[in-house]
């Protein structure tokens, strides 16, 4: 399953109507490479490489915030609130790949998807401390809690849940297919990053090519997890096999 389910991920191309689609995905890209041509953000943190090397030396006398500029903090700022909006992109793609199938709109997707966002938004907020705690064990019980709360966002969106009852149904939806989901979203990370590497590795190396080539595979990467979150919460949740083509047809 895990290669078949990943192979309709890369298709996310594949949602009616395609205009919608095309639009979406320039627009994003769009928003994730402004970021780096705007004047009062600052994406040249060679003084903060420099700072470190003298820390490390125990030569230094300095603190981050006096070599990390505003513009710095500006561009960090921005690139926080990007990934943010690329994350909400995929579970706004994620809603409309399972409410389409039920003849929704995608009005009626956006608007579940910002139903979701506040208390998207308070559970990364509690999930802090457990985060925290975690990092001394390698993040692996963080990682298997994300796992638990992998349909969390699509309960919110879709089934309009509370948090509470959001996270208490993925968890019993995800017992027995945690360690296939950890799987299905690793694998397509890899497989998005080669030919980003591959890119990259290619073009010279400056802000403007690093953006134009990292935005393309940033948005890339959110249209396929949500088309992977959608077609998994098929699979797992409604046991919908239709999903999968090609494992239907065989």
């Amino acid at each position: 399953m895990n290669l078949l389910i990943i192979l309709q991920s890369l298709k996310f191309y594949r949602l009616k109507p395609e205009r919608t689609i095309q639009i979406w995905f320039v627009l994003l890209y769009a928003v994730n490479i402004c970021i780096t041509f705007l004047p009062f953000a600052d994406s040249d943190f060679s003084a903060y490489a420099a700072y470190l090397d003298t820390l490390l030396s125990g030569t230094s006398s300095l603190t981050i915030f006096d070599v990390v500029s505003q513009g710095n903090w500006i561009y960090l700022g921005l690139m926080l609130l990007v990934s943010l909006l690329n994350g909400f992109s995929s579970l706004l793609y994620a809603t409309y790949f399972i409410l389409q199938r039920s003849g929704k709109r995608f009005r009626q997707a956006l608007a579940g998807s910002l139903y979701a966002l506040p208390r998207l938004a308070l559970a990364i907020v509690l999930m802090i401390i457990p985060a925290a705690v975690s990092a001394c064990l390698f993040f692996i019980p963080l990682i298997i809690f994300l796992m638990m709360l992998y349909f969390t966002p699509l309960n919110l969106s879709v089934n309009r849940l509370s948090l509470g009852a959001a996270m208490a149904k993925s968890t019993a939806e995800t017992r027995g297919y945690k360690m296939t989901i950890f799987l299905e979203v690793v694998l397509l990370q890899i497989l998005v990053s080669l030919p980003q590497n591959l890119v990259l590795f290619f073009v010279p190396l400056n802000d403007t090519a690093y953006a134009l080539v990292g935005g393309f595979f940033a948005v890339l990467l959110s249209f396929m997890q949500g088309r992977m979150m959608g077609i998994l919460y098929n699979v797992v949740v409604m046991k919908d096999q239709s999903v999968i083509p090609s494992k239907t047809n065989s």
